[in-house]
């Protein structure tokens, strides 16, 4: 049984997985290595709740420019300078490391939008938990996505630091009862997320992996973890299409199936 309020992603075959949707008002964490999928599936989340169900969203990008973000999901035919305009959807441009113009070291800086409190040479997370919701009241926005929380580990070089900065931004995050999407890069699949904190802020983890079948690579999606959720336990095969992720659970994941796991 559902014992708690679901959204739905509207991801193909993912809402079936989670047995209607991702807990409302909760912080989800989407795990995986490089290539497997995380930014996409999580910008999905965010462009199906506009146009699916007219729910306005924030992507908050720790990593790639505005610019790039909009270039790559353009290939799925994502508007989403319209959505933009239309003051449906916000990309903040939040990440903390950035090359400087002298001697090519590197400075910590955000940089999202005009704002006062921008351009200073020292990331805070205050600073950027500001801005955030500067924008989710703007926007009345209920869905965020922060891609990726790996990059907050390069401010700090204390374990305890950083365990307080990624917690501080998912209770922020939970009081205004937006249901949020923190990505984050594992180094192998025995890990969700690279210090392993991340599945202890997180109220559901969500394991993305890149496997060999044979002479050819597939990518599988795995619930590790979804409170209050009767959710799938087996790992489903998924394609990164035209149109975004799309997931098949009738066809689960099995060792026998697999060579080896990549990531």
């Amino acid at each position: 049984m559902v014992t708690v309020e679901t959204v739905p992603s509207g991801i193909p075959g993912l809402d079936e997985m989670l047995n209607g949707g991702l807990p409302k008002g909760r912080a989800i964490l989407v795990s995986g290595g490089p290539g497997t999928g995380k930014s996409i599936l999580s910008a999905q989340f965010i462009y199906n709740g506009v146009k699916q169900y007219d729910i306005p969203g924030i992507i908050v990008s720790l990593e790639e420019p505005a610019k790039t973000i909009k270039e790559n999901l353009s290939s799925f035919g994502w508007d989403l300078d319209k959505l933009i305009d239309e003051n449906l959807l916000a990309i903040i441009d939040a990440a903390p490391i950035q090359r400087s113009t002298d001697a090519g070291d590197r400075i910590y800086e955000i940089s999202a939008e005009s704002h006062p409190i921008l351009g200073e040479r020292s990331f805070n997370i205050e600073n950027l938990i500001s801005v955030i919701h500067e924008k989710r009241r703007e926007l009345k926005a209920t869905r965020i996505v922060v891609d990726s929380i790996t990059n907050l580990t390069l401010q700090h070089r204390e374990l305890f630091q950083l365990r307080q900065d990624v917690l501080t931004l998912v209770r922020s995050l939970k009081t205004t009862g937006v249901t949020s999407l923190l990505t984050a890069e594992s180094l192998n699949v025995h890990e969700m997320g690279r210090y392993g904190l991340e599945p202890f802020i997180a109220e559901g983890v969500i394991l993305l992996y890149m496997l060999r079948q044979g002479n050819t690579k597939i990518r599988a999606l795995e619930i590790m973890k979804m409170r209050g959720l009767n959710h799938s336990m087996d790992a489903a095969f998924f394609k990164i299409t035209e149109n975004g992720i799309m997931l098949y659970p009738e066809e689960r994941v099995f060792k026998e199936d697999v060579r080896g796991i990549i990531w």
